[in-house]
């Protein structure tokens, strides 16, 4: 089976992660996927996707036996953000509560929050709830 995938206006970490899933499971099953997004267009920008075929070659839709269309356009019509912003919002909501729980070490929130370390999560959750975890906890414990 030959399979047209397109992975629109999505950033490295997030489509990295559907690339490979999608290229993983169509070798499982001995089909062929091209994949095209409109982040592979040449960029200096280190966040863009690699591994994607520009939109502006698309193919013709009529050799494929089946399309797959994944885009953060669509996710963010239905959710109101990105997929990116809509999980490090996520997360960062789980480290307010984990803030306001009790005395757990900083190392220990950031990993059971998914973030790849503390200062990466005091830098995503100041971007939405405007203060550091550390100042946030020292804020929830006086009130």
């Amino acid at each position: 089976m030959k399979i047209c995938a397109f992975i629109g206006d999505l950033y490295r970490d997030y489509s990295a992660g559907v690339v490979r899933t999608l290229r993983t499971l169509s070798l499982e099953r001995g089909h062929h996927v091209d994949l095209y997004g409109n982040c592979s267009v040449p960029s200096d920008n280190p966040l863009h996707a690699v591994g994607l075929k520009s939109v502006l070659s698309l193919p013709r839709l009529n050799e494929y036996d089946g399309i797959i269309l994944c885009s953060d356009t669509l996710f963010h019509q239905y959710v109101g953000e990105s997929p990116i912003n809509y999980l490090m919002h996520l997360r960062s909501r789980k480290v307010a509560e984990l803030l306001r729980a009790g005395k757990m070490p900083m190392t220990q929130i950031a990993a059971e929050t998914g973030f790849g370390g503390v200062s990466y999560m005091a830098e995503t959750f100041k971007k939405f709830f405007e203060s550091s975890p550390r100042e946030y906890r020292k804020q929830w414990e006086q009130s």
